[in-house]
């Protein structure tokens, strides 16, 4: 929760920078997310659809990959093409 400000100001600095089409954000090193995080990341993606671009997570796994998948969220998981 203390660092949901910053995760918010780069996600959305990466999200307005990169060129690319796809922005994949790698949550392996994660062992839990919150609601906060997650809302933050919608927020992101849509902030990415209206560039263009698409936004999706990767490396999810234990708890945090079932939190996402409770939340319905598994349209955000990326799936190489």
């Amino acid at each position: 929760m203390l660092t949901l400000p910053q995760f918010r100001q780069k996600l959305f600095g990466l999200v307005d920078s990169v060129a690319a089409g796809t922005v994949v954000l790698d949550l392996s090193e994660l062992e839990f997310i919150g609601a906060s995080s997650i809302e933050v990341i919608l927020s992101a993606r849509n902030a990415a659809g209206a560039r263009g671009r698409d936004l999706c997570v990767d490396g999810l796994h234990g708890v945090s990959a079932r939190v996402f998948e409770i939340f319905g969220l598994d349209s955000l998981v990326y799936r190489s093409k």
